[in-house]
């Protein structure tokens, strides 16, 4: 197994936490309001193109599980503020960000298992609306919501890191506005081509400090199949899709846990996002032939939707 890419190198223990609820059974196949979801306000910046290969990846220093000397978005640049209005920061109550997440309705965001598996609700906090977490920004659209209740996939693996998802249920409701509104998910099994346009987002490390303003980098879409073909071999499950370029030089990293892999979506005029992985796990970061591993979303998807159905 690879390193999660929002704890240390140690693998994720046994917790005194109180249980976590669990979803159900298969149920809906189309969670998203397709005339509300994936179409942000401001057209976000296309980062495809020539790769970065001037940044070196430090090693991992251990810190304990959200303490790691590592690095941002490798291979991108600064996103466009609010370009990306589903993006979520999972904080604790002194604003301390340790993963990410995506909204997918008015009070539910989605992120990684590994990143809220040790965690109780009344200490988990989600900001949205957020470009730049070290000031207030004006004028200020950012707003942080408290947990509700946390759920974990049943089938959680915390050793093969498969169904590595979570649901974060609000505390309040939000209002949808040019700044916070929801992202698109897939329909159950829904498979993109190899090399498909997609774009990963996160705030990240950098040297110990955390990445100050958004980052985002275009990370082609790998196929489950495909993906089996790389350095992963077997440790690639039925939960898990891959994406960054096979010669390395563009990948999420230690920090971006939780975080959304979107894809660009065309249809005529028409530009939708639709959120096809969860960034989970890797080797090392942006290394040749071992791309970014995130679960696989439209694989997820019934439990999900139940998830949601149900509480």
């Amino acid at each position: 197994m690879g390193l999660l890419r929002g704890h240390s190198e140690q693998k994720i223990r046994g917790s005194t936490d109180p249980p976590i609820k669990y979803g159900g059974p298969y149920m809906k196949e189309e969670p998203s309001d397709a005339s509300t979801c994936g179409r942000p306000a401001i057209t976000p910046i296309s980062t495809a193109g020539k790769i970065n290969r001037r940044r070196k990846v430090p090693s991992v220093g251990d810190k304990g599980d959200e303490g790691d000397v590592s690095v941002k978005i490798i291979g991108g640049r600064k996103a466009l503020k609010n370009s990306w209005p589903w993006m979520a920061a999972i904080t604790d109550s002194t604003d301390y960000q340790y993963c990410g997440g995506t909204l997918i309705s008015d009070q539910w965001v989605l992120t990684a298992a590994h990143c809220v598996a040790r965690k109780r609700a009344k200490k988990v906090f989600v900001r949205l609306g957020d470009h730049n977490l070290k000031k207030v920004e004006s004028p200020n659209y950012a707003i942080k919501v408290q947990a509700k209740e946390i759920y974990i996939h049943r089938k959680y693996n915390k050793r093969s890191l498969s169904n590595d998802v979570a649901l974060i249920k609000l505390k309040n409701r939000v209002t949808f506005t040019d700044q916070i509104s929801p992202v698109c998910l897939p329909t159950v099994n829904e498979e993109l081509a190899d090399g498909h346009y997609c774009e990963t987002t996160g705030w990240g490390w950098t040297g110990g400090f955390y990445s100050k303003k958004l980052r985002q980098v275009n990370v082609p879409y790998i196929t489950t199949s495909s993906c089996k073909k790389t350095n992963y071999g077997k440790e690639i499950e039925s939960s898990m899709v891959c994406a960054g370029p096979l010669e390395g030089g563009k990948d999420a990293c230690y920090g971006d846990s939780g975080g959304p892999l979107v894809c660009k979506i065309e249809s005529g005029d028409t530009v939708t996002w639709v959120q096809h992985g969860i960034t989970s796990w890797g080797y090392g970061c942006a290394q040749p032939n071992s791309p970014g591993v995130y679960s696989k979303v439209s694989y997820l998807i019934p439990w999900i939707q139940s998830t949601m159905d149900k509480y």
